[in-house]
């Protein structure tokens, strides 16, 4: 009986080892996209971020998913630009995808030792840890990289009466905390596994 929930087990982690790999690849193919995105909005002709380009589309900025402003494009005024804008958005996108494809990178590490059978591999506890500690750079980074996207788009389109405030995410912060809890916990597990394997 315990042979077959142990099988069961194996498959789910093989199979959501899968999906964490095809998540990796993903955010690879589009960190490069960003890095293309950004290398355009550095050197591309101007005439692709004039304001008259845009004249049709509607643009929003919007705060923490509670409050949306729609952009009229019209505010740049004469021969305005949104190259800073798209600039700060492919930077703070490729903020994101360099830490999600790391976590991912360091998940499909430890889900692979699982998949194994050998949970308690040498390698979890550090590989446990780069989660953490990329966990809790990300609390910082990626409100920076949101505040940086909004004072570009306050500053193109000369909003007034905005100000940007920049907080870290406490909850992805302390989330971070708790893996670095964990890797300690699994750094203790992988010591008395290396003592059980030699004493038998």
């Amino acid at each position: 009986m315990r042979g077959t929930a142990v099988r069961q087990n194996v498959k789910l982690v093989q199979t959501i080892t899968k999906v964490i790999k095809v998540f990796y690849y993903a955010s690879v193919v589009m960190l490069v996209l960003v890095a293309c995105m950004a290398l355009f909005t550095a050197l591309g002709p101007d005439r692709y971020f004039t304001a008259e380009r845009f004249a049709n589309n509607k643009f929003t900025f919007e705060l923490n998913g509670l409050l949306r402003y729609r952009l009229d494009p019209a505010r740049l005024g004469e021969g305005g630009s949104l190259r800073d804008v798209y600039f700060s958005i492919a930077l703070a996108a490729a903020v994101y995808a360099v830490l999600f494809a790391f976590i991912l990178h360091r998940l499909g590490e430890v889900m692979d030792t699982v998949a194994a059978e050998n949970p308690f591999h040498r390698g979890n506890p550090k590989r446990i840890r780069d989660i953490g500690l990329a966990i809790m750079a990300a609390a910082f980074l990626i409100p920076a990289a949101n505040s940086w996207v909004a004072l570009r788009m306050v500053r193109s389109f000369a909003l007034e009466d905005f100000s940007i405030l920049y907080s870290p995410d406490v909850v992805l912060a302390f989330t971070g905390l708790l893996l670095l809890v964990l890797a300690a916990v699994f750094d203790y597990g992988c010591y008395l596994q290396e003592e059980i394997d030699q004493t038998v």
